[in-house]
């Protein structure tokens, strides 16, 4: 029982923090500047304005384009 109930625990930390942001950008990986951006699916991604700005160009041309 103290065995099942240790991995319910290990799971539970594990699955809590793979959702929490960590102030680092999602492209490349900086602590500057970072902010949390919501994705039209309801998901949570960090951007520094740099690769903010190159992800919103890509979904402009890849709107007008394709």
């Amino acid at each position: 029982m103290k065995k099942l109930l240790c991995v319910l625990m290990v799971l539970t930390a594990v699955f809590c923090f793979a959702g929490c942001t960590d102030g680092k950008c999602d492209g490349c990986e900086t602590k500057e500047n970072v902010k949390v951006y919501t994705t039209k699916d309801d998901k949570e991604v960090e951007y520094c304005p740099k690769c903010y700005a190159e992800k919103v160009a890509d979904n402009v041309l890849g709107g007008l384009l394709g």
